[in-house]
This record gives C-alpha cells, sequence and structure tokens, in this order.
C-alpha cells in the first residue's frame, strides 16, 4: 500500500493522497454482470488515477455451491495473484433461514475462501453483501416469513454475509445497506430494473462506488465517472456509498488498519484554523480524522498514526513531526516508527539516499534559500509478503517570510467574502496582486486590480500576496472565502 505526505512548510499541511493498483476476481452471478459492474468499478479507479486489474466468473444464477467445484472457477483463483477475490452468491439464498443458510451456503463459501488463501495467502476474499428483492421474495415469503418484505429480507442478507465474512475472516462490500439508504432518502432513484430484482444502473453504479471505497479505502465523491447518470443521482450515490462503508469499517471488517485516513491524537495550538472534513475548527481543537491544518504554526509535536494489517509491512507512525524554523534553517525531522518489515529504503526522487534495518529518526529538508523549490523523499518498508511506503512532497514557498516585509499600510474588505474583496493600499507604484490556495499554488493574477473576484472559488482559506515592479512580495494578508 503506498501512502503520499505532502509537507507544505509555508502552511504545514498534511495529505495522504494513494494511486495503487489492485488485482481483482469477482465470482458470482447476474447481480456482478449486470451493466458490467468491474467495469464500473474499474473506470471509477481509472478516474481517481488508480487502477483495477480484474477477472470474473459470473454465470447467470450461480451460486457458491456450483462456484466451489468449477473448474474455471478455481482456475482463475490459482491463476492470478488476486489483492481480493469478491464473493456474491445466488440473491435469495443468504437471506433464507439461518438452518438453510448453514447448510447451503456457508460451506462453499468456506471452500472458495480456502482455495483463495491456499493460492496467495495475501489474498482476501471479500463478500458481496447484495440487497433484497423490491417488495421481498414473494416466492419464498409462505416457506420463511421474515423475508415478505423487503426490510425483513435486506436484515437477513445483512446477517448471513457478516457471519460468513467473520467466519472466513474476510471483508465484506456493504452494498445492501448503502441500497437500503438510497431507498430510505432518495425513493425516487429508481435502483431495480422492472423484474424488481435485477440492478438498473443506478443500482450498479452505487454497488461500484461501494466497492471502489471497500477496496481501495477512498472515497468516490466527486468521482468524475458518472456514467450516463445526471450529476446530482451521481453525487447522491457517490455520497451514500463512500459513508456506508467509511463510517463503520469495523462491522464490515474492512481492513481497518490499512484505511486511510490519518489518525491525529494531539492538540493543535497556535494554529491560525484546521480544515476537517469541511468544517473549519479554530486552536486548541482536539480531533482524530483526516484533516488539513492551515498555518503559521508553532507546532510542538503531532502524533498520529498510519496501521496497516499486521501480517502485512507497513509504515506505522511518524512521531515528533518537527518543523525546525529558526534564523538559520527551516526543516523537518522525523522519527518513523515501522513494522513488519526487513529493510526501509529513502529514496530522494529517484536515487537511494539511505537503507535502514531499524527504524530511523531523519532531518530531510532545509529550505534555505530555495525559493519554489520542491523536494521529493519517499520511505520504502519491503518485507517477504509486500511493501509499504509515504511519499513526503516539501515546498518551499517565498510565502513563507513575507510577514516580516508587510511594511505597507494597507487592507482587505470585507473577509471573510463569499462574493468578492477589494485591496486599499497606501501604495503608488505597480503592483501585483497575487491569490494563493492553502498548498501555495497560484489560482489567480490581478496586475493594478483592487477588486477580486471569488465567487467562483471553492470555500476555505486563501492568501493575497502584493509584488511590487522588481516582483518582491511587499505584503500577504489571509482571507476566508465563505
Amino acid at each position: 500500500m503506498k501512502k503520499i505526505l505532502a509537507i507544505f512548510l509555508l502552511f504545514l499541511g498534511f495529505h495522504l493522497n494513494a494511486q495503487e493498483t489492485k488485482n481483482v476476481l469477482f465470482i458470482g452471478n447476474s447481480y456482478t454482470y449486470y451493466n458490467n459492474l468491474p467495469v464500473l468499478i474499474q473506470n471509477l479507479a481509472a478516474s481517481n488515477g488508480d487502477v483495477l486489474n480484474k477477472d470474473e466468473n459470473t454465470p447467470v444464477g450461480m451460486t457458491l455451491n456450483w462456484h466451489s467445484s468449477n473448474a474455471t472457477t478455481l482456475s482463475k483463483i490459482d491463476g492470478g495473484e488476486w489483492d481480493y477475490v469478491v464473493l456474491q452468491e445466488q440473491s435469495q439464498m443468504p437471506s433464507f433461514s439461518p438452518g438453510q443458510v448453514a447448510t447451503d451456503s456457508k460451506p462453499f463459501a468456506k471452500i472458495l475462501c480456502d482455495s483463495i488463501k491456499e493460492n496467495n495467502a495475501c489474498s482476501k476474499p471479500m463478500f458481496f453483501m447484495t440487497w433484497g428483492r423490491e417488495n421481498g421474495d414473494a416466492g419464498n415469503c409462505a416457506a420463511y416469513p421474515p423475508i415478505c418484505t423487503y426490510e425483513g429480507m435486506q436484515q437477513r442478507l445483512r446477517e448471513s454475509y457478516l457471519e460468513m465474512t467473520t467466519e472466513n475472516e474476510a471483508e465484506c462490500a456493504p452494498v445492501g445497506m448503502a441500497w437500503k439508504k438510497v431507498r430510505e432518502d432518495f425513493p425516487a432513484i429508481e435502483l431495480y430494473q422492472a423484474d424488481e430484482s435485477h440492478p438498473s444502473l443506478e443500482g450498479s453504479y452505487l454497488a461500484a462506488c461501494v466497492f471502489y471505497t471497500s477496496i481501495f479505502h477512498k472515497s468516490t465523491v466527486g468521482n468524475s465517472f458518472i456514467s450516463t447518470l445526471d450529476s446530482t443521482t451521481a453525487f447522491r450515490l457517490q455520497t451514500i456509498a463512500s459513508a456506508t462503508v467509511l463510517d463503520s469499517l469495523e462491522v464490515w471488517q474492512i481492513d481497518t488498519n490499512a484505511v486511510l485516513p490519518i489518525v491525529f491524537d494531539s492538540v493543535i495550538s497556535a494554529c491560525d484554523s484546521l480544515e476537517l472534513n469541511g468544517n473549519w475548527l479554530y486552536s486548541d481543537t482536539t480531533f482524530s480524522d483526516t484533516a488539513f491544518i492551515n498555518a503559521p504554526c508553532d507546532i510542538s509535536i503531532v502524533n498520529y498514526t498510519i496501521s496497516i494489517h499486521k501480517d502485512k509491512t507497513n509504515i506505522i507512525a511518524f512521531d515528533q513531526l518537527l518543523p525546525a524554523k529558526t534564523e538559520e534553517q527551516t526543516g523537518i525531522y522525523m522519527s518513523v516508527f515501522a513494522e513488519n518489515f526487513d529493510s526501509l529504503v529513502l529514496y530522494n526522487n529517484d536515487t537511494v539516499v539511505a537503507i535502514f534495518y531499524v527504524n530511523p529518526e531523519l532531518y530531510l529538508f532545509d529550505c534555505g534559500e530555495n525559493v519554489f523549490n520542491e523536494m521529493n523523499f519517499t520511505l520504502a518498508a519491503f518485507n517477504s509478503c509486500n511493501s509499504d511506503s509515504v511519499t513526503m512532497i516539501f515546498h518551499c514557498n517565498s510565502l513563507s517570510g513575507i510577514d516580516e516585509v508587510n511594511k505597507i499600510n494597507w487592507k482587505i474588505s470585507p473577509n471573510p467574502s463569499s462574493n468578492f474583496i477589494d485591496i486599499v493600499s497606501s501604495i503608488n507604484e505597480n503592483f501585483t496582486t497575487s491569490l494563493y490556495d492553502i498548498s501555495g499554488r497560484e489560482i489567480l493574477i490581478k496586475t493594478k486590480e483592487t477588486r477580486l473576484d471569488l465567487s467562483t472559488l471553492d470555500k476555505g482559506m486563501y492568501f493575497v500576496v502584493l509584488y511590487n515592479e522588481d516582483g518582491l512580495a511587499i505584503g500577504q494578508k489571509r482571507i476566508i472565502k465563505n
């Protein structure tokens, strides 16, 4: 698993964004092949910069019993280095009585899971929790009344798939629970075909979003691949799918240790602000979630942990992430803690800098006079089963020293603002006004303009910088777009 940590020495910011390749085999029937579900997942992955290599065996109406002895299924399991093998039972069978499921489904789920693990100890079975019939299972209602309604059938599907997940040390893609949430919140979205069983394109797209998040451990919200759906429907399905998976990782037994986000344990003090999942918080806030920390900050210690499954190598934590800002230098110290590794290799771009066999302490970068410079370090951990890496991207930005040159008399109004800001300055010379986002990216340049239009910008923090005719920064102020 790969993780990327970007460290901006201007606005000490943290984010992880992994680009990954996953090999996935789909075993099931028409619920999987309708609307070419594996390709929908593949397209979501590609849109987010990831790669899904897939194969499948999904004949109509087939059961886990049939797959457990089918030569094609077993050959495909044995023929690939799969990260995940998705198992989907015939759509009604897991909803039957616990006794019948124990006889007709569970033994064959175990056979398949054992075959998966025998082929590759690093492969993970993932059960495809399906959805209930639109109005319950009328054909089996008399024999087992709990499935006479959609709600009762969905509950039994949930119970059976989670039991099989637990019993086989597998993971579960909770498509059925996302399906239930869409039915409750957006009943106008038609998830079913006319047969009240098979998925419409909307239903398959919802399933694809659940699978993408379950496999890659990333949200689909905002993903640009929406097939032929309208953008509003796609956004609603993306949001529910991602929330269903990420809000209950332990319930679905998805390897939470392999999942981002970073977990921060410390209190951030003396920071200007902090954006937490779209919500702005301020100094002395204790939090535990994905976060972007916007500075200038004075942070003595930030503790966070990235844990991976115990059988995998992983870089588990950076402790004491210390911005060393003195008159002489600006840089970063890190104490690294990894586990289950044979070696740790530090790269600068593609060049090996050092190899460690114990957890090291690193002083990685000194900006010095390097303005608008970027350096990339990758720390990779290796063992016989797999590898894990964190890429640290350091940006030295000339904005870091602008506070010291704010010697002119100028102001910005209104601030915060949702539409525009006016710049009032005492200087008479020509100047250039630039606008930067929190990553230090220049997004707007206006020469001799005293009004900046913010209406098209996302909500958040930005920095306005004034430059004189010689290109020297003469002032910087923080603004909030609301």
